[in-house]
């Protein structure tokens, strides 16, 4: 992937890795606790909790978190799952969160490079708010060394940005409409499953303002509670026009 200049997505995701934010908000066993001051905690957590019901549905054995930034999926994933656990990024200072966060002393679980993996047979892939990341000229080949490292029978989940969140950061080469979506990963996948979720809507706007703002940040357990279960109930998935991320299960193009 292309980094190392201003003009480049990669340079301001690596800005952001000088702290461990994804660290910030918690699942608290389905009380989320929203963190000190990240504004998208109630959309991190949305995929967080979704990835996690779609891999133990699905059974999984053997798992790579792809894109795993600061590890915080492979640590849930670890805390859930007596699992073979792994997660790659480029991003050496992400990594360096991760193997912390997750103990992971022998760096036996991350590596920089898919190809370092030394790892096959995937039953279960996940990448979380990864492709958008990556550039156009580089995209099918990461899906193709994806491929390549999965059963036949395995699940790849992808999620992604939708057209409907906006601005667009720096960070971001594109967001998706599903056609965009279907068109880049067609060549070695096809799709079991589509689903919208982090609905966009004035209550889910009032709820983040609620929560988090210039002048306080609530983080009361309580209140907490309340909000998990507003927010699962009404919010947590939406439709092609309000939906903030898409989120595709795959399987392997055989």
């Amino acid at each position: 992937m292309k980094n190392g200049s201003e003009n480049n997505p990669q340079f301001y995701q690596e800005e952001d890795y000088n702290f461990p934010y994804h660290h910030l908000p918690q699942l608290n066993n389905g009380s989320w606790s929203f963190g000190i001051s990240w504004f998208h905690s109630l959309d991190y957590l949305t995929l967080l909790e979704f990835i996690l019901m779609k891999a133990k549905q699905k059974k999984a054995k053997k798992i790579l978190d792809f894109g795993c930034g600061d590890g915080r999926l492979v640590k849930e994933l670890i805390n859930e799952n007596d699992n073979e656990i792994y997660g790659v990024d480029i991003s050496k200072k992400a990594l360096t969160f991760a193997r912390l966060f997750c103990k992971d002393e022998n760096n036996k679980v991350f590596f920089e490079d898919i190809k370092n993996l030394n790892q096959s047979d995937f039953d279960f892939i996940v990448a979380t708010e990864v492709l958008e990341h990556i550039h156009e000229d580089e995209l099918q080949s990461a899906l193709k060394d994806i491929s390549g490292i999965i059963k036949n029978d395995g699940h790849f989940l992808v999620t992604v940005p939708s057209v409907v969140r906006q601005p667009m950061p720096k960070k971001h080469y594109r967001h998706y409409t599903l056609n965009l979506l279907e068109d880049h990963i067609r060549d070695f996948f096809v799709i079991e499953e589509v689903f919208y979720l982090n609905k966009k809507s004035f209550f889910s706007n009032l709820i983040r303002r609620f929560l988090h703002n210039k002048i306080f940040t609530l983080n009361a357990s309580y209140l907490n509670k309340f909000i998990t279960k507003i927010y699962k109930k009404y919010l947590f998935y939406g439709n092609e026009k309000n939906g903030l991320n898409i989120a595709l299960l795959l399987k392997k193009k055989t």
